[in-house]
């Protein structure tokens, strides 16, 4: 895997009685080394000397305003994080080829993505799908295909229902100031993982509602994702809670919608918009076969389920997954 600086800040974590042992040990040379010996110096002075380096360091680094504890969650950071990367042409074909075999439907993303894999490829450069915005009726399985993306590519995956995040503070973070400040929930995920390309779902991107400070100022999801979107702007993405640059330039968005009405243009222009078609009830059955096969089901299992899937319809049919794959109402 490839590796990048992350945080555009230095990091550097001496805790004060470190920095006084080592200031110690430097007084004790010095005293050694003099002609007329010297006096040994207090703790006092040393850890007052300490503070004052320390506090300079922090200043210059732009750091002074973390707490040490946040300081802390950011420290395995100060060595970069990893980038994955595909084996090369091949692994492209093969991913894309997996994912419309098991989706044949969703092909005008899979055929995005596809060519997006082949580029980096040929320039050797890591995984990073540009912003996509699916644009279908819901139950054709636009969560399932990012799901899949994700698990062929090896990377960190997230899904976000845009109807129940709070103006995008659960994916970008909350500052202070508001009631609970927190880390948002796309920085959580590169620092669990230390990998800074996963794949960031966002459904139901147009039905996203607004927030409203008590002094008077108004957030949205949309406006939240516009500098994540931007590739230049991304590079120095400033945390909400952190106040610290972040790249977050090689995430891969996945945006869906089931429909454009109230999408705002600048969210538009920044993202790639696929319309997708229905999903037939030929398709379903097809989908359920691949994965009764997959799952190892008996074919009886699999002759109700398809009977099932026929009776319902696609738009009221369940997932042929499993209650427990997260798209039980429905691969949407």
């Amino acid at each position: 895997m490839a590796r990048i600086p992350f945080i555009a800040v230095c990091l550097r974590l001496d805790s004060e009685d470190d920095l006084v042992e080592r200031l110690r040990a430097v007084a004790d040379r010095r005293r050694l080394r003099s002609p007329n010996g010297g006096s040994d110096a207090s703790h006092g002075a040393l850890l007052q000397q300490a503070r004052t380096i320390l506090e300079r360091r922090r200043q210059s680094a732009g750091t002074a305003h973390l707490r040490q504890q946040d300081a802390t969650r950011l420290a395995p950071l100060k060595g970069g994080v990893e980038l994955v990367e595909l084996a090369g042409l091949d692994a492209a074909d093969a991913i894309a080829a997996a994912i419309h075999q098991d989706m044949p439907w969703m092909a005008p993303a899979t055929e995005l993505v596809w060519h997006a894999l082949r580029r980096a490829a040929v320039e050797r450069t890591p995984i990073r799908i540009p912003p996509l915005l699916l644009v279908g009726p819901p139950g054709i399985g636009k969560s399932l295909w990012a799901r899949r993306l994700a698990g062929h590519l090896r990377v960190p995956e997230m899904g976000v229902e845009a109807t129940s995040e709070n103006a995008g503070f659960g994916l970008t973070g909350l500052q202070a100031g508001w009631g609970s400040a927190r880390t948002g929930r796309v920085l959580e995920l590169i620092l669990q993982h230390r990998i800074a390309n996963p794949v960031v779902f966002v459904d139901e991107i147009e039905k996203a509602t607004s927030a409203v400070s008590s002094s008077g100022r108004s957030f949205d999801l949309a406006s939240a994702l516009l500098p994540l979107l931007e590739r230049e702007t991304a590079r120095a993405w400033t945390c909400p809670y952190f106040r610290v640059g972040f790249d977050m330039s090689w995430i891969s968005w996945i945006l869906a919608a089931n429909g454009l009405s109230g999408l705002p243009e600048p969210l538009l222009s920044r993202c790639h918009v696929i319309r997708l078609p229905p999903l037939t009830a030929a398709d379903l059955r097809a989908f359920a076969h691949r994965e009764a096969a997959r799952r190892g089901l008996s074919e009886a299992s699999t002759d109700a389920i398809t009977a099932t899937l026929t009776a319902a319809g696609p738009a009221r049919a369940p997932c042929p997954c499993a209650p427990s794959c997260g798209c039980w109402s429905g691969p949407r």
